[in-house]
This record gives C-alpha cells, structure tokens and sequence, in this order.
C-alpha cells in the first residue's frame, strides 16, 4: 500500500515538471529576431564622409603648421639682424675707441723708443782705477740704480700699451717676415739659419691682429 502511494506521488510530480516546462517553453522562451542587415552604400557613404572630415583636418593642420613656421622664420631673422646690429655697434665701438686712444699709443711708443734705444746702448765699464775711487764707485752706483728705474718705466710703458691692445712683435731669433718686418740691414753668421733675424734694432707693434709698426731688423744672409 506504501509502494502504490509513493508511485502515484511521483507519477503527479513529473506532470507537474512537465507542466510547468511546458509553460515556460511557450511564455518565456522567445528566439530572437534576426539584426537587420547592413547597407554598403550607407556604409560607403559613411565611410567617405569620414574620409573626407580627415582631409579637412589635415589641410587645417598643415595651414597652421605653416604659419607657425613662417612665425619662427621671422623670429630667426629677427634675431639674426639684431645680433648683427650689435655686433655692428661693438665695431663701431672698438673702432671709435681704438680712434680716441691713437694718439695716446703714438705718444707711448714714441716714449719706449727713446728708454729702449738708452738701454740698447750699455755704457763704458768702469776701469779697475775708477772701482777704486770712492767718488767713483759712487757714481757708478748711482749710474747702475738709474739704468733700472729705466728698464722699470720702459716696462711701465709697455705694461701700458698692452692695456691699450697693442702688443710687441717677436723677432729675435724668428724667421724673417716681411709682413712684421723690416729688414735695414744684414750680417752673416754661421750659427743661424739664413733669413733669422740676428737683432732687432726697433720693436714693431701689433694691436687686433692689425700692424700699427713693423719692426726694424738685423737679418742673418749666409753666403753660398
């Protein structure tokens, strides 16, 4: 009796699971409708349309790029010719000055000529008779102390002229160049290179790379 009830309690719960599936199947169960399906000519459209917004842009950016670039040309140049006014007035400047102060170089070489050619030429040495002599030895000293406070103004003035620009030109013992120098007379000496000059007889001046005086040289000529 037990076994015919749980059969019957069994048979009526399938029905209803079927029931119920059944019901699901036709209420909720719905396929879905097909997506429409795509235009290529609307697609097309679209696409040039696009296109065509890309074209614009494009044209846009490239108008301002060339008009940044016309910008920074003419900040360029602006800049170029403001450099080179400048560096026209530092020209202008140093040529002024360098006007102004001609006279003051002329006088300074002028006087260095006349403390370097006192010393260019040493006095007699003193005989062993005028060493002995008090008054002598006195007058020697005082001979010697001012031959150096003439070598020390002659360098006081070349200190001076090196203020002003202006440099010595080297050429003891150089090869001789006619562009610094000139050569007033000649000597041979075997220890030298033909075209060395031996002494320098007058100091040429440079200032800026330019000549202001050539100096006046001894030149070495070995005969053949």
């Amino acid at each position: 009796m037990i076994n015919n009830e749980v059969g019957s309690t069994n048979s009526e719960l399938k029905e209803q699971l079927v029931e119920r599936f059944r019901t699901y199947l036709d209420n909720d169960f719905t396929i879905d409708a097909p997506s429409p399906r795509v235009d290529r000519m609307s697609l097309f459209q679209e696409l040039e349309g696009l296109r065509n917004e890309v074209r614009i842009e494009s044209r846009r950016f490239k108008g301002a790029l060339d008009n940044f670039n016309l910008v920074f040309s003419s900040l360029d140049a602006s800049q170029q010719d403001i450099v080179r006014m400048l560096r026209a007035k530092k020209l202008g400047e140093s040529d002024t000055i360098r006007t102004a102060l001609e006279p003051v170089m002329s006088g300074l070489i002028e006087l260095y000529d006349r403390l370097a050619a006192g010393l260019r030429t040493p006095p007699p040495a003193p005989s062993f008779i005028e060493r002995l002599l008090p008054r002598s030895r006195r007058k020697i000293t005082w001979f010697e102390s001012f031959l150096e406070g003439q070598r020390m103004v002659v360098g006081r003035t070349l200190d001076l002229l090196q203020r002003c620009g202006v440099e010595p030109v080297k050429t003891a013992g150089e090869q001789f160049d006619p562009a610094i120098m000139k050569a007033i007379s000649f000597r041979t000496d075997a220890c030298h290179p033909d075209n060395t000059v031996l002494e320098e007889v007058r100091t040429g001046f440079m200032q800026g790379g330019k000549i202001v005086r050539v100096a006046d040289v001894v030149v070495n000529k070995r005969g053949e």
